[in-house]
């Protein structure tokens, strides 16, 4: 039996999981590798060779780049407050999730499972559309989503699923491969700049959770308590016990700052290719360089382009909807969306992070790196509002 390619492609596979859905003998499973990222490892005493996992893999499928004159770019955002405070900009994903609900279709998403420590894609026939909401900085393990992403649509009901560029150009080629009609579906990535092991999330949490003596309950990275613009929104850790960790603002939480700076990322991320080539009918994100184009009440704004004809449909229906506000944008003002400046990773800096990690622990080598820093943006804003206080 030839040695699988999938297992050669270590430094590109994005563990999009295409490749264990599509595997009729379940010889494939995503399990943690020794960086604590999802890597596909295979029973060869079960697999037949059929080679499906890698007709399933989107990083033999050649891509072209997204033309940047055939999509359209909008800024804007649901017109209910409570719906926008709860979400990570202007509450774009509910509002393209409730529209497919309406018809009694099913939204996937990435929930976070507090008593497993797993961040998952799952539905909305098992879960509320909340546990989907707002901003999520580590990888998920798409798990059997895209197999029931097939069954709902063979059973022509309206499906929206929700994931990063990788992960959609991975259920794109499992559903090609299989030949089923995605007539029904609609694809929703947004402006990714990579992801963090969930183990090492599940490391940083422990802490957490040995300082408030108590199981958390309830993370939320985008708390807009003191704001949306700049650095102002928190990070929030609620236990079971009642008891919370907040950081005033992201710049004071070592897993954000972590995320922020790019170190230890997936592998694939520093080669993405995923964020040139958005399958997705619809990208959205947050609104960056919002001053001057809309008007800013700090709640949220969001950016949303349509990269499909189908894409376009749908925005046309929502500009039919008085609860959402939208506003064309020029290409200049979202064209960000579609780049990334590589040469701002250091691979050999998140080896010396991750040298540390195993060392030290995770929570133990971002304290180390982010101490300082931490302790300089909070002097600085004591400065700006002595300033403001005496003004």
């Amino acid at each position: 039996m030839t040695r699988l390619k999938i297992l050669e492609i270590t430094d590109l596979c994005t563990a999009c999981g295409s490749c264990v859905n599509i595997c009729g003998s379940s010889s494939l499973q995503l399990r943690a590798d020794t960086e604590g990222f999802l890597m596909p490892v295979v029973n060869m005493d079960t697999c037949s060779d059929c080679g499906l996992c890698e007709k399933a893999c989107p990083v033999f499928v050649d891509k072209e780049k997204v033309d940047l004159a055939g999509i359209e770019g909008y800024a804007g955002w649901s017109r209910d407050k409570q719906l926008v405070a709860k979400s990570s900009s202007g509450g774009f994903f509910s509002v393209l999730s409730t529209s497919v609900l309406d018809d009694s279709g099913v939204v996937f998403g990435a929930r976070y499972d507090y008593k497993k420590k797993r961040l998952e894609q799952c539905h909305t026939d098992d879960f509320d559309l909340s546990a989907f909401r707002q901003s999520k900085y580590f990888e998920s393990n798409t798990l059997e989503a895209f197999s029931a992403v097939r069954k709902f649509l063979k059973q022509n009901r309206w499906v929206l699923y929700c994931g990063t560029p990788c992960q959609v150009l991975g259920l794109k080629r499992f559903l090609e491969v299989l030949h089923i009609d995605t007539g029904h579906l609609i694809l929703v990535d947004f402006i990714c700049h990579g992801v963090l092991s969930n183990d090492h999330f599940s490391q940083y949490i422990r802490t957490i959770e040995e300082k408030l003596k108590s199981e958390l309950v309830s993370i939320d990275f985008c708390s807009k308590k003191s704001g949306w613009s700049g650095n102002m929104m928190s990070v929030k850790y609620v236990a079971a016990n009642g008891k919370l960790q907040r950081s005033r603002a992201f710049l004071e939480d070592p897993f954000y700052m972590a995320f922020l700076d790019g170190l230890l990322l997936r592998r694939s991320c520093y080669a993405c290719e995923a964020i040139h080539y958005h399958g997705s009918d619809l990208t959205i994100g947050d609104f960056v360089g919002r001053k001057g184009v809309v008007d800013d009440d700090d709640t949220g704004i969001s950016l949303m382009i349509a990269n499909s004809e189908k894409g376009k449909a749908i925005v046309e229906e929502l500009r039919k909807d008085s609860n959402v506000y939208l506003k064309n944008l020029d290409k200049s003002q979202y064209e960000y969306a579609y780049k990334r400046n590589k040469a701002e990773y250091s691979l050999e800096l998140r080896a010396q992070m991750l040298r540390a990690v195993q060392q030290n622990g995770f929570a133990s080598a971002l304290d180390q790196r982010y101490a300082r820093r931490i302790r300089q943006y909070r002097v600085k804003q004591a400065i700006k509002k002595l300033i403001r206080y005496k003004s």
